[in-house]
């Protein structure tokens, strides 16, 4: 009888089953038994993924020896599922954030690979919204700076900007970051001086390609304030003291801004010597007309300052400036032609005739023959006769008369003498 030998082998894809053939060669007869899994390695062991990734998983299949076998078939399960899922052909799905245990089984032989799952990058912005103001036709630009920061898991970086506008004119909203890569700071900025007044909104997106997230922004602008607007900073006038008074002068107030501007008032300051201006406005209401006029040219030469101010309860003052020159006269010229003439023992009238236009008082003085001249009588301005009364009988008196103004006093007129008998 021919020897027999039995040998065990390998048999590439078999089953468990057992398999055994006989093979007749000559006179021997060879049985071949598979081979057991006795390790199984699942490549990679440590697998980090984040939410929705999907990641194949490999095996190395070794007998109890240690020796590498074929591929066969595997058994792929998930111990927690609700974090990582795997199919038939050990594709890890990740689900949720956490850890989950994957498992190959074969010939009661176990690998495993440890998943660790992170919720993906998410862009995150505090706050969520940004409200603007800004005053029509008034300022520059306003802005917030924005927070941001990763809400998820991994790395948020190559970050970028858009803007679009939902309502309203377009133009205004600008953005922008401070570094591409979370946490970083997100400028929004606003210009509301080129608009009119009311509401509009836009948004600005934040994205690094993938996670986006979006800040609503609303910019209200508003009417600006009323503000007193004048013509004019400063007012002159120039007259001759104790001549004719200057012409009044106007200056306008307008509303510089918005709204309505009422309540308008005026207010007189001096400096130095007052009472010789006045301030009338047309109406509470602009626009209106501020007229300013001096009111006495009895004032000594020099120059006068005051301040109007117009004011109103919705507005800031604004002011304007008041300057009188006043300048002295030329001395008048001396009257002419005096004549006294007795009236009784007791009185004298005398008479004279007024030779300049510019006078404002008359000076007569009176003397007895031999004494001092003495003023007995100032007189307004184009008077020409005088009344001389209870003077001492049987006397001679002399007379003179002279103009005066702001200037100076004329020369005297001629002197002229009467006796006032007994």
């Amino acid at each position: 009888m021919s020897s027999r030998s039995i040998a065990r082998g390998r048999l590439a894809g078999s089953t468990p089953a057992t398999v055994v053939a006989l093979l007749l060669v000559g006179c021997t007869q060879t049985t071949i038994v598979p081979v057991t899994v006795g390790e199984i390695e699942v490549i990679p062991a440590l697998l980090d993924a984040l939410v929705d990734d999907q990641s194949p998983l490999a095996i190395e299949l070794r007998d109890e020896e240690g020796n590498l076998l074929p591929d066969r078939p595997v058994r792929w399960a998930s111990l927690d599922p609700q974090v990582a899922s795997v199919d038939d052909q050990g594709v890890v799905t990740a689900v949720g954030p956490g850890q989950a245990l994957i498992t190959a089984t074969a010939d009661g032989a176990v690998g495993t690979a440890q998943v660790t799952v992170e919720l993906r990058p998410s862009v995150r912005i505090q706050p969520a919204s940004v409200a603007l103001e800004a005053v029509s036709g008034r300022g520059g630009s306003v802005r917030e700076i924005l927070a941001v920061d990763n809400g998820g898991g991994g790395t948020l970086g190559s970050l970028s900007t858009a803007v679009e506008y939902v309502s309203g004119k377009g133009g205004w909203l600008t953005a922008s970051l401070a570094e591409e890569s979370a946490p970083t700071d997100l400028t929004v900025s606003g210009r509301g001086s080129d608009l009119g007044p009311g509401t509009y909104t836009g948004r600005v997106i934040v994205t690094d390609g993938q996670a986006t997230t979006t800040v609503d922004v609303s910019m209200v602008v508003t009417e600006p304030p009323p503000e007193i607007d004048l013509s004019r900073s400063s007012v002159p006038f120039d007259a001759t003291s104790g001549g004719s008074l200057p012409s009044a002068k106007n200056v306008q107030v307008t509303n510089g801004g918005g709204q309505s501007l009422t309540g308008l008032g005026t207010q007189i300051t001096y400096s130095g010597t007052s009472g010789w201006l006045s301030a009338t406005i047309s109406g509470g209401t602009a626009p209106a007309t501020v007229t300013v006029r001096p009111t006495t040219s009895n004032l000594s030469g020099g120059t006068y300052r005051a301040t109007v101010r117009v004011t109103s309860p919705v507005a800031d003052t604004r002011t304007f400036s008041v300057q009188y020159n006043v300048s002295d006269p030329d001395p008048p010229e001396a009257p002419s032609s005096l004549e006294v003439e007795p009236r009784g023992n007791r009185r004298m009238d005398l008479d004279w005739e007024d030779e300049s236009d510019n006078e404002t008082r008359f000076e007569v003085e009176r003397r007895r023959l031999g004494q001092t001249w003495t003023l007995i009588a100032t007189l307004e301005a184009n008077e020409e006769s005088y009344r001389d009364e209870d003077l001492q009988s049987s006397t001679w008196y002399q007379y003179r008369v002279r103009a005066c103004n702001g200037g100076g006093c004329s020369g005297y007129s001629n002197w002229d003498s009467a006796w006032t008998g007994f």
